[in-house]
């Protein structure tokens, strides 16, 4: 009896060795992004990391096509990192010269996307494949944002109204977030709502359209209200 258990021992001793082998060829990345979003402003650089527990063949940074999407795009491969430490970066436009990465460390990759523009806004994944060509390849991915200042597109040109008229005066600003205008008469600071009903001569001046986002500086234009009325005699002489 006692060389019976002493065999089946051995047996489940090396069972165990031989499923810590194969659990540890098995890709696991540390604190994935799972889809979740990283934000970076217009023109800046924004660095996307990846911890993982496996040795890897290669590792290739891009597009994915969805959240949580388990493969990248293979047209839109931006970088790639092989084993012996060679790199190849996209020749294509428009992220050519702009994208970079590395090995930070073991079990750290890191990627660089440089003078960030709104039209990078999109998924980005990076998928590892192992050494060990018999265990599948994984995948992570991220949700970029790209927040930008306020930019007035379109204003009203300077205006001329006949006193009593309404006038709307309108003002078009893009960003992200979207921003919100406001106007604003310059002769004493106040805010205005549009339309001005109703216009008197005492509304002739400058107007100040304001843009804002959070993101950067206001964005300001002006525009000028030239208002007509009718003659009246202030003063007779005798």
């Amino acid at each position: 009896m006692k060389e019976v258990t002493s065999k089946m021992t051995g047996w489940c001793v090396f069972y165990l060795f031989l499923s810590v082998v194969e659990v540890s060829g098995v890709i696991t990345f540390i604190s994935p992004y799972n889809g979740t979003t990283l934000k970076g402003t217009v023109g800046s650089s924004l660095q996307f990391n990846w911890a993982f527990s496996v040795e890897f063949g290669t590792i290739e940074w891009g597009f994915a096509p969805a959240a949580n999407s388990k493969v990248l795009s293979d047209d839109g491969i931006l970088f790639k990192i092989y084993a012996d430490g060679t790199t190849q970066a996209t020749t294509s436009a428009p992220y050519a010269g702009r994208v970079n990465g590395s090995v930070i460390r073991q079990g750290l990759v890191g990627f660089t996307l440089r003078n960030l523009r709104t039209s990078d806004a999109r998924y980005f994944g990076c998928r590892i494949s192992p050494l060990d060509v018999s265990v599948n390849k994984e995948t992570d991915n991220v949700k970029l944002i790209v927040e930008g200042p306020p930019n007035i597109t379109d204003i009203s040109a300077d205006q001329t109204v006949n006193e009593g008229n309404d006038l709307t005066l309108n003002c078009t600003a893009t960003g992200n977030p979207a921003p919100n205008t406001t106007w604003i008469k310059l002769t004493d600071n106040s805010i205005v709502t549009m339309p001005l009903t109703n216009i008197r001569r005492t509304d002739e001046g400058g107007y100040r359209c304001s843009a804002s986002n959070g993101v950067g500086n206001l964005a300001t234009r002006d525009v000028s209200i030239t208002v007509y009325y009718q003659p009246s005699i202030t003063s007779e002489l005798p």
